[in-house]
């Protein structure tokens, strides 16, 4: 419910990412209210996306000794869908590691060293 300033972009974009539902202030009754809380607690979508924007949020640089050790056990022990963006899910192999441009990239190289 938002009230001031910034407080109405912050709501939609959180009811944009599926993780909260929106209520008008103007048209607020305890009924309403009752029956979105309940909505939001019993389905289970805003739980899973609500999840996931925590593993984001979370998910900071940090200086511990094991970091690595730590990104690869949470990588090795996650869903790709979170790590990864949508659109590159759908790519190829060789789209999806640019092998392409890279042998594009090799044989031009290779062309300039035999010449000279």
């Amino acid at each position: 419910m938002p009230l001031f300033a910034d407080q109405k972009i912050n709501a939609m974009r959180a009811q944009r990412f599926g993780i909260a539902k929106v209520l008008d202030k103007l048209n607020l009754t305890p009924e309403i209210v009752y029956e979105t809380i309940v909505d939001v607690l019993r389905d289970e979508t805003y739980t899973i996306r609500a999840r996931k924007l925590s593993m984001m949020l979370a998910d900071k640089p940090t200086t511990r000794p094991y970091s690595s050790l730590s990104y690869i056990l949470k990588l090795a022990t996650s869903d790709v869908k979170y790590y990864t963006l949508r659109a590159a899910q759908h790519l190829s192999f060789i789209a999806f590691y640019n092998l392409d441009i890279v042998t594009i990239f090799g044989i031009i190289v290779t062309m300039l060293s035999i010449n000279i």
